[in-house]
């Protein structure tokens, strides 16, 4: 079943989906070391790239 309110992410989704996940992971992870936050942090663009990402159109409008 498609939900017609999900769409495929593109690549000028990554900057908003990297401040979500940033915030989620902050929010969820206190126990992470800085160290291995910005690890995975300076990685995200490239792990997005190689993910099918669906997204919420309105996304897009922020």
């Amino acid at each position: 079943m498609k939900c017609p309110n999900i769409i495929k992410g593109k690549k000028n989704d990554f900057a908003k989906l990297l401040v979500i996940w940033e915030s989620a992971v902050k929010t969820t992870h206190d126990f992470l070391d800085n160290k291995v936050f910005f690890y995975y942090q300076s990685r995200m663009m490239v792990y997005f790239g190689q993910a099918d990402l669906y997204v919420y159109p309105k996304i897009r409008n922020k």
